[in-house]
């Protein structure tokens, strides 16, 4: 029970920490919503109908109703009663709503699921083997020259994030 509760706190912290790195950000929100040739007008319109103009605490409270609740998009009453033929509905659990395939977050990553899950299962598997293989190497040969290379091999690899090591392996 512990586990489980200590889960659900860890997501909801990880949210909270998504929406305050997102809000930290230097440019505004809505500029990437309006588009090129964003008007100022535009910009207006497009921050008041993504919630935008509301504070960051309320936006996330939103947020997390709709994990629950489902929600609407844009969500501002004023356009839902003007224009309801432009409000995308997103059912629960809905993780929001993608401004770059106009669907909900939730059917993107389902999409993507099954490309994301072959490549991790297949990364499992190198590291496995490449780990035992040069675990038992290291260890056959121990206090040589080829114990220590694998050794400081390892150290500087794992030393160094991983985006970085990809970049340079990527080179070879």
């Amino acid at each position: 029970m512990r586990r489980v509760i200590a889960g659900v706190v860890l997501i909801v912290v990880m949210s909270l920490a998504t929406f305050i790195l997102f809000f930290a950000g230097p440019s505004q929100p809505a500029l990437f919503a309006c588009g090129r040739g964003c008007t100022p007008d535009r910009l207006i319109v497009t921050t008041k109908a993504l919630g935008y103009d509301k504070p960051a605490v309320v936006q996330w409270g939103e947020f997390m109703k709709g994990v629950f609740k489902g929600r609407d998009f844009p969500d501002d009453p004023a356009i839902k009663k003007a224009h309801p033929e432009t409000i995308a509905h997103c059912p629960a659990p809905c993780l929001g709503h993608s401004l770059l395939t106009n669907t909900n977050v939730r059917n993107d990553i389902a999409q993507a699921f099954p490309v994301s899950a072959s490549l991790a299962m297949m990364a499992f598997v190198i590291w496995i083997v490449g780990g035992v293989l040069f675990g038992v190497t290291a260890a056959l040969k121990k206090g040589t020259m080829i114990d220590r290379g694998i050794v400081g091999a390892s150290l500087v690899f794992f030393a160094f994030p991983t985006f970085f090591v990809g970049l340079f392996l990527h080179k070879f």
